[in-house]
């Protein structure tokens, strides 16, 4: 958030930002490992997917338009577990 402060005359004042970056994970490569041959892994992209839940929709939708007929089956029935759950 910005907010700029004006004086009497309507001039620049003073500015100010705030930034609220909230901790958590960021989507790097999960979509892609959902078919990860070590099922640890998978489980972990799906975990990580589902904790992020709305906030992933614009990864996962880019990821699918370039993914496999298989990682797009996968990141369809993650996308289905997440609506499931109310995200």
């Amino acid at each position: 958030m910005a907010v700029i402060t004006l004086d009497k005359d309507g001039k620049l004042a003073k500015t100010t930002e705030k930034t609220a970056i909230r901790p958590g994970p960021r989507p790097i490569c999960q979509a892609t490992k959902l078919l990860d041959a070590d099922p640890i892994v998978r489980r972990m992209a799906e975990q990580d997917l589902l904790i992020m839940g709305l906030s992933a929709r614009d990864y996962m939708t880019e990821q699918r338009a370039r993914a496999t007929p298989a990682l797009r089956e996968a990141i369809d029935r993650l996308w289905r577990q997440m609506v499931k759950n109310g995200w």
